[in-house]
């Protein structure tokens, strides 16, 4: 199984919706709110189009791109509260 990470246009909304929730996690309350309610819709916009595709190296690799905009949000929040 070869997993496909950033090969098509969608590729760097995944990673950017990612990216986004970090922020809303990390900041106050009413945001969370709207970071947990996109990450619920992506996931389950991904669960759907497995669904119906079948296609495990795109599924894996559309959730590795959303968790890594994730990780690097966090890492950005982190080093710049630090500095």
């Amino acid at each position: 199984m070869k997993i496909k990470i950033f090969d098509d246009l969608l590729s760097l909304l995944h990673f950017f919706l990612g990216f986004l929730c970090s922020f809303f996690y990390l900041n106050s309350s009413p945001w969370i709110n709207i970071a947990l309610l996109i990450t619920i819709i992506y996931f389950s916009y991904e669960f759907i189009e497995f669904m119906l595709n079948l296609d495990y190296e795109s599924f894996i690799g559309d959730l590795l791109e959303f968790i890594l905009g994730l990780l690097f949000g966090w890492v950005i929040v982190f080093l710049s509260s630090v500095v």
